[in-house]
């Protein structure tokens, strides 16, 4: 059985949805960029809270422990070198860097959804640590603040806010 078989992949189609727009895009980079934030994680808390599950501390640890290996290994190197060829310039390899750079920024890609289906086999809709109610703009701020001080992020409540206001606009309007 493939992969994409066994997952009904739930979690990633909520990320393509989300992501889609050019700001959600923009703060998920800068959370990468500015707090060390990894982008899945913020993905599948908010994921959980649309759905209503307010995720305590202790299980949004779990869940980053679940794929620190696989980010540290896999998905982050491939950024690095995909960042690495973006910004130097190596003598006579022009086009060739351009198309090894795609390849690789394909590659991360397929690390970050592999990353996706490892959370989303773990940690279901509904199946694990979290208290079921409605979602609100609060829920998924709730969520977020737990990841980012597990990674010790102080990120302005207002860019929070906003941020996952327009999460949850974008995920309603889909579900309309």
């Amino acid at each position: 059985m493939e992969e994409t078989e066994k997952h009904p992949a739930l979690f990633w189609n909520f990320s393509l949805l989300v992501y889609a727009d050019a700001d959600v895009a923009r703060t998920c980079l800068d959370l990468q960029d500015a707090w060390g934030a990894d982008v899945n994680v913020v993905l599948f808390v908010l994921w959980h809270g649309c759905a209503g599950h307010r995720l305590d501390r202790d299980c949004v640890h779990s869940v980053d422990e679940a794929v620190r290996i696989w980010r540290e290994r896999v998905v982050r190197p491939l950024r690095s070198i995909r960042k690495e060829l973006k910004t130097q310039t190596y003598p006579g390899t022009g086009a060739d860097t351009e198309k090894l750079r795609n390849r690789i920024k394909a590659d991360e890609l397929e690390a970050e959804r592999i990353q996706q289906l490892m959370l989303e086999s773990i940690y279901p809709l509904g199946g694990i640590c979290s208290a079921r109610e409605k979602a609100t703009v609060a829920t998924l701020v709730a969520n977020l603040v737990a990841y980012l001080q597990i990674i010790e992020a102080e990120v302005p409540a207002a860019k929070l806010e906003g941020f996952c206001d327009r999460v949850l606009r974008r995920v309603s309007a889909a579900a309309a």
